[in-house]
């Protein structure tokens, strides 16, 4: 009667704690059940200490164990059934830690994607499939867009437009950005060429090339760019992080004439106080009436333009100035 008594109720409590996902860690054989009350009590007690949940089934198998706020626990199970002489019967459960090898696993893994990244980055590059899109900065003393940012995106073979969070990353830990940052130079100039005022971005990883002075200034003459309508935008994390690298490129900008916006600027360095403030991100009225109470001098948004392909931009614009 006790064991009776003591498999309903494991029964019942494994019954009543699986919600969902949560399941009781129930070790027994219900036609001739070998555990004794205390060993029961026993199991209560891991399954409160631990709060390991797992969905155990007859037969051998792997499977995550998980706490019971649905965290994994990195083990693997193994259950085998046994049975005694005298006819009871029961499991024996291994459990082993496998975290290195779910480390590991997550490794190759992260390896394979990036090989697969740079397969198409690469083919991006050979087949001319980067593309600008510009965002408009306004002055808020005149309410004119003053200059466009402008934002790299990766076309697929659908042609459907990549953010660069998906695949600068990768091209920056493989060695591919100082090609992608060329182009965007190359572009960049191209726009200015046509009297387009523009902002690039450079990764922090170019701020080190000592080539990429000499590229800078091959698309200036190529172009007859004026410098004055490029502007090169440095995050303030990059120069605190490569700072000799980026003080001797925002001397090398400075003497072409180009100009220099600071990205994040506050967050570390106090010697730019005379560096004009460009809020980004505003995205509704509010905010913007907000920013011109308290003197910004500039913004930038999607309250104020989306992003868009920059040739559609700048196309429109222009036919609605003549």
């Amino acid at each position: 009667p006790i064991r009776a008594y003591a498999a309903v109720t494991a029964a019942y409590w494994a019954f009543m704690l699986s919600d969902g996902a949560l399941r009781m860690l129930v070790l027994l054989h219900f036609n001739s059940l070998g555990f004794t009350p205390i060993q029961l009590a026993w199991l209560f007690l891991l399954y409160e200490v631990a709060g390991i949940v797992t969905n155990l089934a007859a037969g051998s198998y792997h499977s995550l164990a998980r706490m019971r706020d649905g965290s994994a626990l990195a083990v693997q199970q193994i259950q085998t059934p046994i049975e005694a002489g005298d006819g009871r019967s029961g499991y024996v459960l291994v459990i082993s830690d496998i975290t290195a090898r779910k480390r590991e696993t997550r490794d190759a893994e992260r390896r394979l994607q990036d090989l697969a990244w740079i397969e198409r980055i690469r083919d991006a590059l050979d087949n001319d499939r980067f593309v600008l899109h510009a965002q408009p900065i306004v002055s808020l003393a005149s309410g004119q867009v003053v200059q466009h940012e402008l934002l790299i995106r990766m076309l697929d073979d659908d042609g459907t437009p990549i953010a660069p969070a998906r695949f600068l990353p990768v091209a920056e830990h493989y060695g591919l950005i100082g090609e992608i940052d060329r182009w965007v130079i190359a572009q960049g100039v191209g726009h200015a060429a046509l009297g387009r005022a523009v902002e690039l971005n450079l990764s922090a990883h170019s701020l080190s090339d000592p080539t990429l002075y000499g590229h800078l200034d091959a698309e200036l003459r190529r172009t007859g760019a004026n410098p004055k309508l490029l502007i090169f935008e440095l995050t303030e994390t990059a120069i605190l992080r490569e700072e000799e690298s980026a003080l001797r490129f925002i001397q090398a900008v400075a003497d072409r004439g180009c100009g220099l916006a600071l990205d994040d600027f506050g967050t570390g360095y106090g010697g730019f106080s005379y560096l004009k403030p460009v809020a980004e991100w505003v995205e509704d009225a509010a905010s913007l009436e907000l920013l011109k109470r308290h003197g910004v001098d500039y913004a930038q948004g999607y309250h104020l333009g989306r992003p868009a392909p920059a040739e559609l931009v700048f196309d429109t614009k222009e036919q609605n100035a003549r």
